[in-house]
């Protein structure tokens, strides 16, 4: 039998290699290697902590406060608006009291003053309408600013300033909340934080990777866990 040549010996190794399972994919680490393994993938260890080279489960170890971050951003937004309408209706636009709020008569005369002179059966209706179109109008904003947040991260200051500021007027705008004559100011504030914020977050959990790292696309399914 005659003796193979160098290119069938590589081939057979190769074949040899895929049906070991040996083959890695494009960003994994090479067999014999000291990184870390891609934890939450299903198909390696979770139960890694490996301090000495910054990982935490085979992920980046700020990952984790990414997730936390954006948890806790979720819950002030989530917690706070599931009661907004409900403010508004029975606190805010309170008879004779809602024209302390600053800039309420502008938005109130945009968008249907309450009659203060109405029966109750009118003007609970009246404040109820007005009530949900500002929450309304509050939501579109939110959903609207980040488009903003993502153009100056990329064309000036990039993600972690925007960021940072984002989280400090949100931190501003739900204590001006409990302020009754500052709530319209600190809901301003919210939805321009929550520009600055929710864009950019993201895209340091991205970052955290090099191109091609099959833990990314885990990574993002934590985060969005």
């Amino acid at each position: 039998m005659p003796p193979r040549s160098s290119h069938e010996h590589e081939s057979a190794e190769h074949e040899g290699r895929v049906l070991l399972g040996d083959e890695t994919n494009e960003g994994a680490a090479p067999r014999g290697s000291h990184e870390p393994p891609g934890g939450f993938d299903g198909m390696t260890p979770t139960a890694y902590d490996d301090r000495a080279d910054g990982t935490f489960y085979g992920h980046p170890r700020g990952l984790f406060v990414l997730c936390a971050t954006e948890t806790w951003e979720r819950y002030s937004y989530y917690a706070m608006r599931a009661l907004l309408v409900l403010y508004m209706r029975d606190v805010l636009l309170a008879r004779g009291e809602w024209n302390d709020v600053w800039g309420m008569s502008t938005l109130a005369r945009a968008y249907g003053a309450p009659d203060d002179d109405a029966p109750d059966d009118v003007r609970d209706k009246q404040v109820l309408a007005l009530a949900s179109r500002l929450y309304g109008l509050y939501t579109a904003c939110v959903y609207l600013t980040p488009l903003f947040g993502g153009y100056l991260a990329d064309r000036f200051f990039g993600a972690h300033p925007l960021i940072l500021v984002g989280a400090s007027l949100m931190g501003c705008g739900h204590a001006l909340l409990a302020h009754r004559p500052a709530f319209l100011l600190g809901a301003l504030l919210i939805v321009l934080g929550n520009g600055c914020f929710k864009p950019n977050i993201s895209t340091r959990v991205g970052s955290l990777y090099e191109r091609g790292d099959r833990r990314r696309d885990v990574a993002f399914g934590i985060f969005y866990w």
